[in-house]
C-alpha cells in the first residue's frame, strides 16, 4: 500500500503481516499512488522486544521534561546524515535526514497495542517532510466557508472535544492530532490528513449528538486563518470564553507543540513558517467550561462565520 502524505509517496516493506494491518489502519482513507518507488520507504521488523540499542551521540531525550513514568522518546545521532529514534515502549528506527530515503528499524508488538505505532511512523516522517517544506503540529484542524481553524494544545487540553463539536455543527474535518502545514506564496495551508479520531468514553457524555463510529466530511487543503489554544477552566457553572492572545505568545506555544528541538538544521525554516502562520492568523485563548455544546456558536460568533 503506497500512500501520499502531503503529496509525498510513502511505502511500507515488511514480512510481518501485523505491521501491514497496522499500516492499512493508520492510512485508511489517505490518497494512494501507483508509483512503484515512492520517495520514502519504511523497512520494519516486528519483534517481541527491541534486540539492539542506540550507541551514538544523544541529541535529545524527553526524560526529565515529562511526568515520571511517561518518558517516550530519545533521539541519537547516527553518523553524519541520519538519526535513531528510540521509543522506550516500542520502537527503534533509523531515519535519514534527507527529503527521501529508507527508514529502517524494529517495532514491538506492544507498540501495536498501545497506539504507539502512529507516533513511530509520523515522528519518523517529520524530519523528512520538513526538508520538503511540510511541517507537523500537534493540533486539530477544521474548515468552514474556506476558513481553516487550528486547535492547538497538549493532550487533555480539550482540543479534540472542541473539534468534534465543530464537526457536529457543519464544519469539515482536516486533521486530528497531527496537522501537516505547508507554506506557499499565498500563505500557510493545513493539508487534509485522513484517519480515525480517537475518542475517549467521557466525550460521548459531553457531546450527546456524537455517535460511535461516526464518519465526518473531509475538507480540502485550506489557508489557516485562526488559531485557538484550548484550556479547560474547570469552574462550576462558568461560561466558555474566547480571549485575544498576542501573536508572540501564540508563536511560542506553537513552537512547543511542533518543533523538534534536536533538528537544528531545520530550526530557522521551521520558526519562519510558524512566524508566517501567526502573522496571517487571528490568535485566541479558548477557555473551556461547562457550556461545551455552545462552543461552535461561540467560535462562529467570534470569527463572524
Amino acid at each position: 500500500m503506497n500512500v501520499l502524505v502531503g503529496g509525498v509517496g510513502v511505502r511500507l516493506e515488511t514480512q510481518d503481516e501485523p505491521l501491514h494491518v497496522a499500516w492499512r489502519q493508520l492510512f485508511a482513507g489517505w490518497p494512494q499512488t501507483a508509483v512503484s518507488t515512492p520517495a520514502i520507504t519504511f523497512n520494519l521488523q516486528l519483534v517481541e522486544r527491541l534486540t539492539s540499542s542506540p550507541t551514538d551521540t544523544l541529541l535529545y531525550t524527553d526524560v526529565g521534561v515529562r511526568p515520571a513514568g511517561d518518558e517516550i522518546l530519545s533521539v541519537f545521532r547516527d553518523g553524519a546524515a541520519s538519526i535513531q529514534l528510540h521509543f522506550f515502549d516500542g520502537g527503534l528506527v533509523c531515519v535519514p535526514l534527507a527529503k527521501a530515503g529508507l527508514v529502517s528499524g524494529q517495532v514491538t508488538r506492544e507498540a501495536l497495542g498501545n497506539g504507539r505505532f502512529e507516533d513511530i511512523i509520523f515522528t519518523s516522517l517529520a524530519p523528512m517532510l520538513r526538508r520538503r517544506g511540510i511541517f507537523a503540529v500537534h493540533a486539530f484542524a477544521a474548515v468552514r466557508t474556506e476558513t481553516a481553524v487550528l486547535l492547538v494544545g497538549p493532550s487533555h487540553s480539550g482540543k479534540t472535544t472542541t473539534g468534534l463539536n465543530l464537526l457536529l455543527n457543519g464544519w469539515q474535518l482536516l486533521a486530528n492530532d497531527v496537522v501537516l502545514l505547508q507554506a506557499t506564496d499565498d500563505g500557510v495551508f493545513a493539508l487534509p490528513t485522513p484517519g480515525e479520531i480517537s475518542i475517549r468514553p467521557p466525550t460521548y457524555t459531553l457531546l450527546p449528538k456524537l455517535k460511535r463510529n461516526q464518519s465526518f466530511d473531509w475538507g480540502q487543503a485550506s489557508q489557516v486563518k485562526t488559531i485557538l489554544f484550548p484550556k479547560i477552566k474547570g469552574e462550576v457553572n462558568g461560561k466558555t470564553a474566547v480571549l485575544p492572545l498576542p501573536r508572540a505568545i501564540a508563536l511560542a506555544q506553537l513552537m512547543g507543540e511542533s518543533v523538534d528541538r534536536w533538528d537544528e538544521e531545520m530550526l530557522n525554516h521551521h520558526t519562519a513558517m510558524l512566524h508566517q502562520l501567526t502573522s496571517q492568523c487571528n490568535t485566541f485563548q479558548l477557555l473551556l467550561d461547562q457550556d461545551i455544546n455552545n462552543i461552535s456558536d461561540i467560535i462562529a460568533d467570534t470569527l463572524r462565520l
